[in-house]
């Protein structure tokens, strides 16, 4: 059996006005998506294989055709060569594939829930279970929990829609997270509530169930204080024993509203102390937090804060904020001892004005500070500057080196029409060593529209466009390719 050669198609089509997709209708949102910022095709015609890496024989297989009319995301798990992916397809429904990177079978099954609107903070997330349970959630923006389940191990037919996990603090949710907890069991977190005033839940998988780690929420407004929601970082495990996490404050009235840098770590999830190693009360509150740099509102702070670790298992928080200059500048705290030490990571002369609702477009992200041989690395994009590898001095974290990341091949080709499409990619989570590495690859539109409905001639396109692309599976060790023979 020869690979499955699919041919890269990822464009924005033209249908007859009787077959138009609908419900394009309703608003957006930014979420962490990820951007290329790639060369993309209107026409099949221009089409090529996909091939990334030069050593490997890379092939690829078109899974569905996934709706794309803003900028969220789709994910995709490993359970050894199964693939499961979640996203919603062409007619906005919530879809879950398993596909066979052995012999190249893609089944689907639709969940019986829709996309309705533009709001991509309703991102789809999922993942497996010790026991061999695949769990699914997601299409949320303090609206009812959408959460789907197997009732039975390894069988993808008895995934089904369920809705339900503890049955309280459900009928808000916003931000499902997925995590492996240290005794290798499926745990959940969520926010109960809205932006500006929300609750924080941790709930675990055991026995069959779902149960909640805490009797009370995690992060909570203070109780006589005013109201207020935590935008917090993953709950990091570390060869320390303990979970960290970094996160912000926000009041009611939209981004500009983000105040304090704060951090926290447990050996439990239930019992958390500051970084002097004080206990902190639950829940913790803006009254009771273990602050790290104290920002004011309207101070540039963005919720996109980072947590990384330096060489020697350090936590270091980048964050933005204003300088004295009132431009927007990148910083990093990181604890030596029980000590915070601030320093400032760049010399922008530019400032990011976010005072008004609706999407945020990216205009500088970053990816936390990583340890790789011997020195301090941090991916850095900025709307003037593009994407840049920054090296840090591990003894000052002062920035010494500058760098140009390689550029990653594209299978795009250069002589095609400019597309309103973006390339995006989300790297598969192999589940143990053994799983299928690889990641999906989709073209989407972006998050630029300010929460307003598109049309097809608001991104200059024919009548009667559908907002859909081809999503595909990209295998990226040699070996493992989709589709590859049995021998």
């Amino acid at each position: 059996m020869k690979h499955l050669n699919i041919n890269n198609a990822l464009s924005v089509k033209a249908i007859d006005k009787n077959t138009r997709r609908r419900d394009i209708a309703s608003r957006m949102a930014l979420i962490g998506a990820c951007f290329l910022f790639l060369s993309s095709s209107f026409s099949p015609a221009n089409a090529s294989p996909i091939t990334t890496e030069k050593s490997s024989n890379i092939d690829s297989i078109a899974v569905d055709e996934v709706w794309v009319g803003t900028g969220i995301q789709y994910q995709g798990i490993s359970v050894g060569p199964i693939v499961y992916l979640a996203y919603f397809n062409a007619s906005r429904e919530l879809t879950v594939s398993r596909i066979d990177t052995k012999t190249g079978q893609v089944r689907k099954k639709t969940l019986g829930n829709t996309f309705n609107g533009w709001d991509a903070h309703n991102y789809i997330t999922l993942n497996y279970d010790k026991n061999g349970f695949l769990h699914v959630s997601g299409n949320m923006h303090s609206s009812p929990l959408v959460y789907a389940r197997t009732m039975l191990p390894n069988d993808f037919d008895s995934l089904v829609l369920t809705n339900k996990m503890v049955g309280a603090d459900e009928t808000a949710v916003t931000y499902p997270l997925f995590m492996t907890l240290s005794d290798g069991s499926l745990g959940f977190s969520f926010r109960s509530g809205s932006s500006g005033n929300g609750d924080e839940f941790i709930n675990k998988f055991e026995n069959g169930r779902w149960v909640r780690i805490l009797s009370k929420p995690l992060f909570a407004p203070d109780p006589s204080g005013e109201t207020v929601n935590a935008y917090h970082t993953s709950y990091i495990p570390r060869p320390d024993g303990y979970y960290h996490v970094a996160w912000v404050w926000r009041k009611k009235g939209g981004a500009n509203f983000n105040f304090n840098v704060n951090y926290a770590r447990s050996k439990d999830l239930k019992h958390w102390e500051d970084s002097h190693g004080n206990q902190i009360k639950l829940p913790i509150t803006p009254s009771r937090s273990g602050l790290v740099d104290a920002i004011p509102v309207k101070s540039g702070l963005l919720n996109n804060i980072k947590l990384g670790f330096d060489l020697k298992g350090a936590p270091i928080i980048s964050y933005l904020k204003y300088d004295k200059d009132g431009n927007t500048q990148l910083y990093h705290a990181r604890l030596e001892g029980d000590t915070w030490r601030i320093v400032q990571a760049t010399d922008w002369k530019y400032r990011w004005v976010f005072d008004y609702g609706g999407t945020l477009v990216n205009k500088i992200t970053f990816s936390g500070v990583r340890a790789e041989q011997g020195k301090l690395y941090e991916d850095v994009y900025h709307i003037e500057n593009s994407t840049r590898k920054f090296v840090y001095d591990p003894a000052t974290m002062e920035k010494i080196d500058d760098q140009s990341p390689p550029k990653k091949v594209s299978s795009a080709t250069e002589d095609v029409p400019a597309s309103p499409l973006k390339p995006m990619r989300y790297e598969i989570h192999p589940v143990n060593k053994d799983s299928f590495k690889g990641y999906i690859k989709w073209n989407s539109l972006g998050v630029d529209n300010r929460d307003k409905p598109r049309t097809c001639e608001s991104i200059h396109l024919k009548e009667g466009c559908s907002m859909t692309s081809t999503l595909y599976l990209v295998g990226t060790s040699k070996g493992k390719s989709p589709g590859a023979a049995q021998r």
